[in-house]
């Protein structure tokens, strides 16, 4: 099949573009370097995002991609098969690009030097790794970097494995952020704990999701405590039990930034009824 327009053309007139691709068969190596060379020479766009499974632009001559990736404002990179090459140009251009939101999902990235692939994540003001896979020192020499940065807005990491990494790192990187995702990423209760703790020493932090990470044996004190000091928090999924859900009711009747909390999947069954209605109004 013929795909129905110049792509070339086409893209140099798009300011944003999402390719959301279930079938790709007629995106031949040809094709996409057709829609790379667009991006590489058009002057206005800056957001793209590529989604699918197993895309595969192998093919592609590295320092064509990486160029042309790494002039944008927004990449969006989910399910893309890139060689050991590609993912090295790109890294090395994103080190000096002035992209600001990156966000890297179902790709594993565990072969990139350190030395290459920390500084590349850690200069952007937004940045999501999802089902992304890093070794341990590759996510402690990431988090180190962007422990020291100045522009640090908004961290995803989601669906990831930080159990390993050490703690201080992840608490400072958080605290620096104004939202934070951590769902699904295999926290320790003496993580949580640590990272609940220092989060109420925060000056930026206000939205914080730690779906899916069982925080049952979390001080009840500090778990109600952190949550009351920021304004939204998505708990779900996180086998709180009746005293924690208690404590948290009970305190944010006093004072609270509390404006948007998510307790689907929580068991409150066992809760008191009048804590439990008075608190939700002050939402």
């Amino acid at each position: 099949n013929q795909i129905p327009l110049h792509l070339t053309t086409a893209f140099s007139k798009l300011y944003k573009t999402y390719l959301y691709l279930e079938d790709y068969t007629d995106f031949t190596p040809a094709l996409w370097k057709s829609v790379l060379t667009s991006l590489d020479t058009s002057p206005i766009m800056e957001d793209l995002t590529i989604d699918g499974i197993s895309i595969n632009l192998v093919d592609v001559e590295p320092k064509l991609l990486a160029n042309s990736l790494s002039k944008l404002s927004t990449l969006k990179l989910s399910g893309v098969e890139l060689t050991h090459e590609q993912w090295i140009k790109l890294f090395e251009q994103l080190a000096s690009s002035k992209m600001t939101d990156l966000s890297l999902r179902m790709v594993n990235l565990s072969s990139i030097p350190v030395k290459i692939l920390a500084p590349a994540l850690s200069l952007r003001s937004k940045l999501s790794l999802e089902y992304a896979v890093l070794t341990t020192d590759q996510w402690t020499q990431m988090l180190e970097n962007c422990a020291k940065s100045q522009s640090l807005g908004h961290v995803r990491f989601a669906h990831v494995n930080l159990s390993e990494v050490p703690v201080h790192l992840t608490s400072q990187v958080i605290n620096l952020s104004q939202s934070a995702d951590l769902s699904g990423t295999g926290l320790t209760p003496i993580q949580v704990d640590e990272i609940l703790k220092n989060s109420t020493l925060s000056t930026t932090l206000k939205e914080v999701n730690l779906q899916g990470i069982d925080l049952s044996q979390v001080s009840s004190e500090i778990f109600a405590k952190a949550v009351v000091s920021l304004s939204k928090v998505s708990l779900r999924k996180t086998k709180l039990t009746t005293q924690q859900c208690t404590a948290l009711f009970a305190t944010n009747l006093g004072p609270t930034k509390l404006r948007d909390l998510d307790l689907s999947n929580v068991n409150l069954s066992a809760v008191d009824g009048d804590v439990l209605s008075m608190s939700i109004t002050r939402l």
